[in-house]
Formats: C-alpha cells, structure tokens, sequence
C-alpha cells in the first residue's frame, strides 16, 4: 500500500468519512491476497516449486488475517 493511499485514509478519517477508508484498505487487502495466491500459483505451474510447498505457502497465505 502507497503512503499516498494512507494519507487519504487519514483525511477522510478526519473529515468523517472513515468507513470509506476503511473500504478502500480492505479491498486493497483483499487484492494483496490474489496477487499472491495467483503468483504462488504462477510458481508451481513453472515448475519452481513443487505441490507440497505450493499447498503449504497456500495454507499460509489463506491463514493471514483478511
């Protein structure tokens, strides 16, 4: 996340406008979350690495707060 978006978090905060906020963070959040499940998935299409540690990093990633 960009310190940009922050600062426009902390403005709207400011401005009484936190539950907008707090949308846009959890959306952006949630992409986190694709990006890296997709690129894990990336990895063991590649060959790079192998089932067990693509469903080990999955569960991992999967177990992080959304």
């Amino acid at each position: 996340m960009t310190i940009k978006l922050l600062r426009l978090i902390l403005e709207d905060k400011k401005k009484g406008f936190l539950n907008e906020g707090i949308k846009i963070f959890s959306y952006i959040y949630r992409l986190d979350f694709e990006v890296k499940l997709r690129k894990l998935n990336d990895l063991m299409k590649d060959g790079l690495i192998n089932e067990e540690e693509f469903k080990r990093k999955r569960e991992e990633i999967l177990s992080e707060k959304w």
